[in-house]
């Protein structure tokens, strides 16, 4: 006798009236969907951590239902629901079953999985149903139960019992964040019986899918030193520079790059909002990251280089953008060129994109436009006040324009310096603009205004160049994430 039911199976092995082999019994799973931590090629899921937070990473199967199980989680945990994909790859998932009574033969059952879009409410109360291309579900495929544990001669994190499923369709191809459930179903109980019933509903995990492998300051791997006091061993690192769900979900979801399969498209979105204003106080939408220009000194809050000493600097180690304090603003609400340059340049990579942070020195003087902050002003430190020589805006030169009678009428100062990004040869800049893709001879040619800085090049000397063919830049790599 054989009978699947919704979320339990009936079996009974033997013939005649020997019922004393009969069992009722349901199946618990636990998925792994990062199975290969050595790989992060695309066949699976990507290592990942929660956040910059020591020992956040994420181990073992995502989704567990047994608890049994014992995992080898160091610096981190496993059972985190939470999945990244590169896009558009056909991926495996390591499935493990266990039955609910230790049945003391072999059973050998086909299972299948379906991936169920969560369902969200909208404003007016009508239920939408995402629309759901992680993987689709998995592939019927035969497991194997000995003792009531699945046996498959595959291990994650130090449990055994997997097997391997091939997911029914590739990863989205575009940046995507979706959640699904899984609902299981047995399609065979072999030797037994065919027809199908549903054997179990997992919880809801959550897919991210960006376009490529991160980049540098982001690192994917697991890297280890050896055991000073047993050179044979090594200890596995905290390693927290591994992509971070909570940089994901400010970009894919609060800053609404989800959707764009582009490099390009992607980092305009990004730069879009990294420059616009906050307005959710007013109209409950979050339209951009709402910082703002500090006009008074310009000072960089969450981009600095890096020294031995802070005191006593003599070795110079690299460029660091303070990730976390920048997606909270838990330095305040006010940045320059450098921060937006790099925060552009940090979550581009994330992507897998190759986002350069382009330097330019010198600069000059600006054209009228909106600097982060909705600031509309060709003069970027109006907020400085005259130190006491008048000879310069709290240390920041600048050029006056009069009229017939002599009197001022405009007071400006300049960038000395300027901060943007480059991708694939074109320009995005979420400080002044905000500037969308357009190429470098471009972008300085409507950024920098030339007859300014040949003004203040008459009054203080060749400092600024007068052509945008004669602009110069170069890039700078930020190695550090704190």
């Amino acid at each position: 006798m054989s009978r699947i039911t919704s979320g339990s199976l009936s079996l009974s092995v033997g013939g005649g009236s020997d019922w004393t082999r009969f069992s009722v019994f349901s199946i618990t799973v636990d998925m792994a969907f990062n199975h290969d931590r050595t790989a992060n090629d695309g066949s699976d899921g990507i290592n990942i951590r929660t956040n910059g937070t020591a020992n956040t990473k994420h181990y073992g199967a995502e989704l567990i239902q047994n608890t049994s199980a014992t995992w080898t989680t160091p610096n981190g945990a496993a059972g985190n629901k939470t999945v990244l994909y590169l896009a558009n790859k056909s991926v495996t998932i390591y499935n493990r079953f266990v039955m609910s009574l230790v049945i003391p033969y072999t059973v050998t059952l086909n299972l299948k999985a379906t991936a169920v879009p969560a369902t969200v409410t909208t404003a007016d109360g009508t239920i939408v149903t995402m629309t759901n291309t992680a993987i689709g579900g998995c592939e019927e495929t035969t497991a194997t139960f000995t003792n009531g544990v699945s046996t498959g001669g595959k291990s994650v994190s130090g449990v055994d019992g997997f097997i391997e499923f091939a997911a029914s369709s590739n990863t989205s191809d575009k940046i995507n964040k979706e959640q699904s459930k899984f609902d299981w179903y047995v399609t065979k109980i072999i030797g037994k019986t065919d027809g199908i019933g549903q054997a179990l509903e997992t919880d809801m995990v959550t897919f991210y899918t960006i376009l490529n492998t991160p980049q540098t300051p982001w690192n994917v791997n697991d890297t280890t030193i050896s055991d000073l006091s047993d050179p044979s061993k090594t200890i596995p690192q905290d390693d927290k520079i591994q992509p971070w769900v909570a940089a994901l979900e400010f970009t894919i979801g609060t800053a609404a790059v989800k959707g764009n399969s582009s490099p390009e498209l992607a980092l305009s979105r990004l730069t879009t909002f990294l420059h616009a204003q906050d307005d959710s106080a007013t109209t409950d939408v979050i339209e951009g990251h709402g910082l703002t220009y500090d006009t008074t000194s310009g000072e960089a809050k969450y981009y600095e280089p890096k020294f031995d000493d802070p005191l006593n600097p003599t070795v110079f180690y690299g460029y660091s953008f303070d990730t976390a304090a920048y997606i909270t603003k838990g330095k305040g609400n006010t940045a320059n060129c450098y921060d937006q340059a790099a925060a552009l340049t940090v979550f581009g990579r994330l992507f897998g994109m190759n986002v350069q942070y382009a330097f330019s020195n010198p600069f000059g003087y600006i054209e009228t436009t909106e600097l982060v902050g909705n600031i509309i002003t060709n003069n970027p430190f109006a907020g400085s006040p005259f130190d006491t020589s008048g000879f310069s805006i709290n240390g920041f030169p600048f050029i006056e324009h009069t009229d017939t009678t002599g009197n001022i009428t405009e007071i400006r100062t300049s960038f000395g310096n300027h901060a943007f990004v480059v991708l694939n040869n074109l320009v995005y800049d979420a400080c002044a603009g905000p500037i969308t893709g357009i190429t470098v001879i471009n972008y300085f040619e409507k950024v920098i205004d030339f007859q300014a800085n040949i003004e203040h090049n008459l009054k203080y000397g060749n400092t600024y160049k007068e052509n945008a063919t004669d602009m110069t830049y170069e890039f700078r790599s930020i190695i550090f994430l704190e």
